[in-house]
C-alpha cells in the first residue's frame, strides 16, 4: 500500500509516523463498501395486495449508519519502542471519538477522505515476538454523508 497514507486525529503525522502502524488493503476496501440505506415507510394491509411504498419527499432513501471493521498491523524493532507505540495507540483509540483520513494517490492525481468513525471495539489481537502485532479495530459511522472529501490532479496540492 505504497499509494496510501493514513492518518488518525492529525493531519501532520501518519499512523506509521506517530506508532509505527500500517493500514491494511483490506481496510480501505472495508471503506469504500457503500454504506446501507435505511428502510423505507411502507404500510402492509390485509385489504391489499402486496404493500404501499411512500416515495419522494420524506420517504426519499435515507442512508444509515454503519460498521466497519479495520485491519491495522504494528512493528517496531524492539520490546520497548513495541510496548511504547502499542500504549499510545490504544490510548488514542480510548479517545473514542476518530477522524481517519486517507490520503491515496497516483501519477498525478490523489484523493483524500475523512471519515468521523467512533471506536467500538478491538474484536482480534494479535502479537508476534514482542515486535509485531495486528489489531482488528471495530468502527461505527454514524453518518457516512458526513465525510469531508478533496481530490486534485495537481499532485503538489497533497
Amino acid at each position: 500500500m505504497k499509494n496510501v497514507k493514513v492518518y488518525i486525529n492529525s493531519t501532520t503525522q501518519t499512523t506509521e509516523q506517530r506508532w509505527g502502524v500500517k493500514f491494511t488493503e483490506t481496510s480501505v476496501t472495508a471503506l469504500m463498501t457503500p454504506a446501507p440505506k435505511k428502510k423505507y415507510i411502507t404500510n402492509k394491509s390485509a385489504l391489499s395486495h402486496g404493500k404501499q411504498v411512500l416515495s419522494g419527499g420524506a420517504n426519499t432513501p435515507r442512508t444509515d449508519e454503519r460498521d466497519v471493521q479495520l485491519t491495522f498491523s504494528l512493528r517496531a524493532t524492539s520490546l520497548a519502542r513495541f510496548l511504547m507505540q502499542y500504549r499510545e495507540f490504544v490510548n488514542e483509540l480510548k479517545k473514542g471519538s476518530i477522524d481517519l483520513t486517507t490520503h491515496i494517490w497516483e501519477d498525478t492525481t490523489w484523493f483524500k477522505e475523512t471519515y468521523h468513525l467512533n471506536y467500538v471495539s478491538c474484536n482480534q489481537y494479535a502479537e508476534y515476538n514482542g515486535r509485531l502485532a495486528k489489531f482488528v479495530i471495530k468502527f461505527n459511522e454514524p453518518n457516512p454523508e458526513n465525510r469531508v472529501v478533496e481530490h486534485s490532479t495537481d499532485i503538489k496540492a497533497l
